[in-house]
């Protein structure tokens, strides 16, 4: 039992406030980023009470302690301390952390990256697509030309090797050297039918056929391989190398190759060229073989007689369209001349004849 409360003192304890920082360096070691965080401290007072025989203290708030700002040489001495190189801390960023009494998170100092390097690389510069467009599939819709085989001629560019180039180093925050990584070294590798020249940076091709990129390595192909019929799902083919069809050719189709043409099976009704020869295994029957010329350009002349005869077939069928209807009424155009209107068919449905006669001319 308390008798006098006399001498007695009693002393509320006040919550203080908290202002702290955490310096955080990256695994790079190329940024150092300043954590602070700041905390309001509370001011509490004795609860009032009545008298009592048995008296309970209790606190409560009575108000808020404001967190202090952190010094900016507290944190300096600490970059310092652990060997942040000065020349990279930014001061004002310190400054505002600091004093700012908020919670942040920012960069204090940063290293200066490394500059990349420039890659190697292998520049393709001939066309790898199996089939390259028609010369004539603007003018007509022809459901089995679906373009000639990509080949290439001897001593064409096939590929460049553009060397790399190294990069610069950098530094971290710690002022020491950060090296740039190494670039890239492709290879450039000549397979069969291509070397290398100038010092193997520029590959070109020794024999004429099928570029192929395989790998990383670079050949030439002086064969085309066909491995089953030619037909509506093949299309027509035409290479500039040898063609080798491992099945038939079948109606209507057409082989051309700027080589040899070995068929191993048989050819019904359809139409073999070849500037070297032709070798078939099995059976002809109809159609057209020609083969033994090395003549430039006579395959091709075959080719467009071939489409100037289908062309002449619908300019007959059309002028003897447009002849009957003349004959059946009264149209200004029924007294012209049959030139007049083979005339008139060819500048306006049929033009492409008189394009495909200048080329044979030319």
């Amino acid at each position: 039992m308390l008798e006098s409360i006399e001498g007695l003192s009693i002393t509320v304890e006040n919550e203080p406030s908290v202002s702290d920082y955490e310096v955080i360096i990256s695994r790079d070691n190329m940024r150092v980023i300043l954590k602070t965080w700041f905390r309001p401290g509370t001011v509490y007072k004795l609860s009032e009470a009545d008298f009592q025989q048995r008296l309970v203290l209790k606190a409560e708030p009575a108000g808020t302690l404001a967190p202090k700002p952190i010094d900016p040489a507290v944190v300096l001495a600490k970059l310092q301390q652990l060997h942040v190189h000065p020349d990279l801390i930014q001061l004002s960023e310190v400054r505002q952390a600091c004093l700012g009494r908020r919670d942040a998170e920012v960069v204090v100092a940063r290293g200066v990256q490394p500059v990349p390097p420039v890659d190697g690389r292998v520049e393709l510069v001939c066309n790898l697509d199996p089939r390259v467009p028609s010369e004539h599939s603007e003018d007509r819709v022809d459901y089995l030309d679906r373009g000639s085989f990509n080949a290439v001629n001897a001593g064409d560019v096939l590929a460049c090797l553009h060397p790399a180039a190294p990069g610069k180093p950098g530094k971290n925050v710690y002022g020491q050297e950060a090296p740039a990584r190494q670039p890239r070294e492709p290879r450039l590798t000549a397979g069969p039918g291509v070397k290398l020249i100038r010092g193997g940076r520029i590959a070109v091709a020794e024999v004429t056929g099928r570029p192929l990129y395989k790998r990383g390595m670079l050949q030439v192909s002086p064969q085309l391989v066909i491995g089953r019929n030619v037909n509506v799902v093949t299309g027509n083919v035409q290479f500039k190398g040898d063609v080798l069809v491992m099945g038939d050719v079948e109606e209507s189709l057409t082989v051309q190759a700027g080589g040899r043409v070995d068929v191993r099976g048989s050819v019904y009704h359809a139409t073999v060229l070849a500037e070297a020869g032709v070798s078939i295994a099995g059976k002809l029957i109809g159609g057209t073989v020609a083969a033994g010329s090395r003549q430039p350009g006579l395959t091709k002349v075959v080719k467009l007689l071939r489409i100037l005869d289908r062309d002449l077939e619908q300019l007959v069928a059309a002028f003897r369209q447009l002849k009957g209807h003349l004959a059946a009424s009264a149209d200004h155009c029924s007294g012209r001349s049959d030139g007049y209107l083979f005339k008139l068919l060819l500048e306006t449905r049929l033009a492409q004849i008189p394009k495909r006669f200048a080329q044979l001319d030319g």
